[in-house]
């Protein structure tokens, strides 16, 4: 129905009434409610406590409007999610469901082949300690080439796969691309092999033959000297020359003590040497150790198994 509007002028005054001549607009019918709304608010009990005379006074200003809009029939209640197994389910189905995705048992768990290796290949190797008088061909029993091929785990045991066959053994990182040496073999016909644990190693490096094109010596001799490297090196002796023999001993892990460039070359045993290494023993792998002595561990000495 159409409701008339006061007049323009803010004058309160009930007996002047509107000018006929001018349209009237219909007034808002929430602008009407809310002003019924302030003029008769609900009383507020005296005896209750501040916060709580405001929170009733609260209710009771929105209590009209409420009351005036038709009320949505609630929705049926949803039954609750059923925690209980099937009957199917045995408590131990049941407890391994409600363990989250993160714990829950996975092919690489702990125990598994692929988890083995990983911590394996990560775990930090433990160098025993030798007396400085230890004859270095005494620490393990020499093997040939082919014994070491057939028997030893490099990978496990932290070497490079078939090392035995060249004075380096090196691996290149695919992300920094930077060479680091893990084997070094020494034949005593180009370099001199100390006899105990407490002498310095001398070792000396030949260059290649093409200064453009660096060969796996020159890459060797760079990543050992330029800067030291750090980590300790597995050292093995091939005493050809004094013992007469095919047999390659494992005489420890030694680390970089300095190194340098020479210039102009130095002879050694009638061959032209560029660069010095100075080693200094670290320690012995007892794993790598009990692997050159016999076959019992097979942690060191198995076949690795294939992915």
């Amino acid at each position: 129905f159409p409701l008339s509007r006061p007049s323009p002028n803010n004058n309160n005054n009930p007996s002047e009434e509107a000018d006929p001549d001018k349209p009237q607009k219909p007034m808002n019918m929430f602008k009407l409610m809310d002003q019924k709304r302030m003029v008769s608010p609900k009383p507020v009990d005296p005896h209750l406590p501040p916060a709580f005379r405001k929170r009733n006074s609260l209710e009771s200003s929105f209590s009209s409007i409420s009351s005036n809009h038709q009320q949505e029939p609630a929705l049926p209640k949803q039954p609750p999610l059923s925690t209980t197994s099937s009957p199917t389910t045995s408590p131990k189905e049941k407890v391994t469901n409600d363990i989250p995705s993160l714990f829950s048992p996975t092919p690489s768990a702990p125990g598994s082949k692929k988890s083995l290796k990983k911590l394996l290949a990560s775990k930090k190797v433990e160098y025993s300690k030798l007396d400085a008088s230890t004859k270095l061909l005494e620490i393990a029993t020499g093997r040939t080439a082919e014994w070491m091929q057939q028997n030893l785990n490099c990978d496990r045991l932290g070497l490079v796969k078939n090392f035995f066959h060249a004075s380096f053994g090196t691996r290149t990182s695919d992300k920094t691309q930077k060479v680091r040496v893990f084997t070094l073999v020494i034949n005593d016909e180009s370099n001199d092999i100390v006899s105990t644990c407490g002498e310095v190693m001398d070792f000396y490096i030949s260059s290649g033959n093409n200064p453009s094109k660096p060969s796996l010596r020159d890459r060797a001799a760079e990543a050992l000297v330029t800067p030291p490297q750090k980590e300790p090196v597995a050292m093995f002796a091939a005493p050809k020359s004094s013992l007469q023999t095919s047999d390659i001993y494992y005489i420890g892990h030694w680390k970089v003590a300095s190194g340098e460039r020479l210039n102009p070359p130095k002879m050694v045993k009638g061959q032209p040497k560029q660069t010095l290494v100075k080693f200094q023993f670290v320690g012995v792998n007892p794993a790598l150790i009990q692997a050159m002595n016999n076959n019992d561990d097979e942690a060191a000495v198995e076949e690795a198994p294939k992915e």
